[in-house]
């Protein structure tokens, strides 16, 4: 199949410049937490950033922080894509629920035991000290939300929620001169999620979101074959030719707003779906990719191609011989500001979708073949 639909100028359903709520585009991470975890819901509406990456199976590994519109911030231990039973809601003071089963010193804590913290000091051998809310019942002290942590020379170097002493959630690191270094999100005792760094002088350097205490900048498009954690909050995804990922999901990148696929990618993929992405503007794939015949046609009846709900997509591009063996269903619903779909070259063999229904409901095309 050759060809290339674009819209009646003229049916225009949705003005391009339509506000979307934030939330929407979070819904896909509300329903996967969620389903990781249990006794406790968050609401798509009251996410505000989300910050975490995805493995070369294209699921959550490492941590994951959420942070809420009520304060609160939700942190979550995944191992490419299974919850490891290990996490916490935190607010600016304290330590409000814990996931799954943790060993904090001797002590061993699952979600359904409270925890009793007690304001105190916990004195190291070579000076330090946290100063804050401890866990009771461990006779040398643990800290376990909000305190202060002072270095050997007794100067504070950090103020905000410490569990097991590590640094999660809010919190500020100082310089040695008292001045604030950092404030922002922590998990993990990294720098985790959107922060501010200061100099000696209290002067702002940066503001940027972190991941494992790296700076990473959002705003840029990730640019590779895949090999290096794709950052869950990155905008532009541009994936060189025969990259290493082997699994299709982007589910959960809510803020993309472009994915470009490079020439023989994905060739074991039998489901591609995008659904839910309300920023993403843009697809654009090369050739031979997402099938197991190259420049070639085949017959999957298994292999189906859908993407809905992209409130905000405009255009689709797919090289030639790309889903060349995809023979299942081929799905196009609510994508209201599509103008153009461009499937293989004109004047060229191109077997894109060769032996799939190709039908398009609900959308106003013009067609030339």
């Amino acid at each position: 199949m050759t060809c290339v639909l674009s819209r009646n100028n003229e049916t225009d359903l949705v003005s391009k410049k339509t506000v979307l709520p934030f939330f929407i585009s979070m819904q896909n991470i509300a329903d996967f937490v969620n389903s990781a975890i249990s006794n406790y819901h968050i609401d798509s509406s009251i996410i505000q950033n989300v910050q975490g990456c995805l493995g070369k199976e294209m699921k959550p590994n490492g941590w994951i922080s959420l942070i809420l519109s009520n304060r609160e911030c939700v942190v979550l231990q995944f191992d490419n894509g299974v919850f490891m039973n290990q996490g916490f809601v935190l607010n600016e003071q304290k330590v409000l629920k814990v996931f799954g089963n943790h060993q904090i010193g001797a002590i061993s804590y699952n979600e359904e035991q409270s925890i009793e913290v007690e304001e105190g000091i916990v004195d190291l051998d070579h000076g330090s000290r946290f100063e804050g809310l401890i866990l009771t019942e461990n006779k040398f002290g643990i800290p376990f939300g909000y305190g202060e942590m002072y270095d050997d020379d007794g100067f504070l170097v950090y103020k905000g929620i410490m569990i097991n002493w590590k640094r999660f959630g809010y919190g500020t690191s100082y310089h040695n001169n008292g001045l604030i270094e950092y404030e922002g999100y922590w998990c993990d005792d990294n720098r985790f999620g959107r922060g501010k760094v200061y100099d000696r002088y209290g002067k702002l350097v940066n503001e940027c979101e972190w991941y494992n205490g790296i700076e990473c900048d959002t705003d840029e498009k990730y640019e590779g074959d895949g090999s290096k954690p794709l950052n869950i909050g990155m905008k532009h995804l541009k994936l060189s030719d025969n990259c290493v990922l082997v699994d299709w999901d982007v589910s959960l990148l809510y803020n993309l707003e472009s994915i470009e696929i490079g020439n023989d990618c994905f060739g074991s993929v039998k489901t591609f779906k995008i659904d839910g992405l309300n920023r993403l503007k843009t697809i654009k794939i090369g050739n031979n990719s997402f099938t197991q015949k190259k420049n070639d046609w085949g017959i999957d009846k298994s292999k189906s191609f859908h993407i809905l709900n992209c409130e905000s997509l405009e255009s689709i591009q797919i090289g030639e011989y790309s889903f060349s063996d995809f023979a299942g269903d081929f799905e196009l619903k609510n994508l209201p500001q599509l103008q153009s779909i461009q499937i293989g070259t004109i004047g060229s063999v191109s077997c894109n979708f060769y032996n799939s229904s190709f039908v398009i409901r609900g959308i106003d095309m013009i067609l030339n073949i």
